[in-house]
């Protein structure tokens, strides 16, 4: 009923309802339902980088992981900032075994201030993929830090055994933004 009020009049920004009832919508495992409310909203709001960001959201919990791509770079395209977003690209990119476009997602969601701990986990599995254990590093090393100030013992004992790998014993501690931008961008050859 909130759509189809928000839906009719045109002097109101409908994205933000059209979002909420489209992750009601997800939660209830209604993704055809969400994403038809998404569409709808797009057709109106097309420059709304949320309406993508969920979009892609649906689209991944679908397993539909090339159209949640898509989506989320979509919302790059209309947001370059938008932090939901990379972080998505990041988790995708991986997925779609994109490991260059994984680890700039990454990058660029750590520069933004992520503290998503598979952003961290997958841009530095991306490296190691491009066998890049040096660049990997400093993400797996932030992660790690971020899982053990949200206490996630998953992640923790996932970031050593990938640190583990990489040759670094200590891995639990934390490096600096500029550290880490500064060693994972990728190097001209």
């Amino acid at each position: 009923q909130g759509w189809q009020v928000a839906g009719g009049d045109h002097t109101q920004w409908a994205g933000y309802v059209a979002d909420a009832l489209a992750a009601s919508y997800a939660t209830q495992n209604q993704l055809d339902k969400g994403l038809a409310i998404i569409a709808d909203a797009l057709q109106r709001d097309k420059d709304d980088p949320q309406l993508y960001f969920r979009q892609s959201a649906i689209f991944n919990k679908q397993g539909d992981y090339d159209k949640a791509t898509q989506s989320a770079q979509n919302c790059i395209d209309h947001n370059a900032n938008y932090l939901e977003c990379h972080e998505q690209l990041a988790v995708l990119n991986y997925t779609n075994k994109q490991y260059g476009k994984s680890a700039n997602a990454a990058q660029t969601a750590f520069k933004l201030g992520s503290i998503k701990t598979s952003v961290y986990y997958y841009g530095g599995l991306s490296y190691i993929s491009l066998n890049r254990c040096n660049d990997a590093l400093p993400l797996l090393r932030t992660g790690l830090d971020f899982a053990q100030k949200q206490n996630k013992t998953s992640a923790i004992s996932d970031f050593t055994k990938v640190l583990s790998e990489c040759g670094d014993t200590v891995g639990s501690v934390p490096v600096t933004e500029s550290a880490a931008v500064a060693s994972a961008t990728p190097k001209k050859r």
